[in-house]
């Protein structure tokens, strides 16, 4: 695995979690 692929897998890690919490923090609301 290059560093490249590495990155962009962090990358969309890190939005999904986004996009989760953002989502929980709605829907308690």
């Amino acid at each position: 695995m290059d560093m490249q692929s590495k990155l962009i897998l962090l990358t969309v890690a890190f939005v999904l979690v986004g996009l989760v919490r953002g989502y929980c923090a709605m829907k308690e609301m």
